[in-house]
């Protein structure tokens, strides 16, 4: 969001009120999830000796029983990991270019520099 602030009208108000209400809203949901997620983990020591070596696919399987449901779930995770690495990488081209462009970088001059040349 913070890349964005340029963007917004009055940002030096709007995009920090922004920003900490999307967090309070946020709490009660990750409160939630965080509950659900340790009831259905019979052990720790279990998820941590799991033979994937990852704690949140062991208790995936021990919640649905299945591969099929461990599988899925489990591919809802990646693909919102992909979609945040992309979200980052957006995040920091775009800052970059705009430090650049400002002459606060090494380089500002060939990194601010907006080429219609492929």
């Amino acid at each position: 969001m913070a890349h964005m602030a340029e963007e917004v009208e009055d940002a030096g108000i709007v995009v920090p009120r922004s920003m900490v209400w999307s967090f309070i809203l946020n709490i009660p949901f990750t409160f939630g999830m965080v509950i659900s997620y340790l009831y259905c983990m019979p052990s720790v020591a279990d998820a941590v000796s799991d033979p994937t070596g990852f704690p949140f696919i062991y208790v995936f399987r021990q919640a649905t029983g299945t591969v099929g449901g461990t599988t899925g779930m489990t591919v809802v995770i990646l693909f919102l990991i992909i979609m945040i690495t992309i979200s980052a990488m957006a995040s920091t081209s775009r800052q970059t270019f705009a430090f650049a462009r400002d002459n606060g970088l090494p380089f500002g001059f060939w990194l601010g520099k907006v080429s219609l040349i492929y």
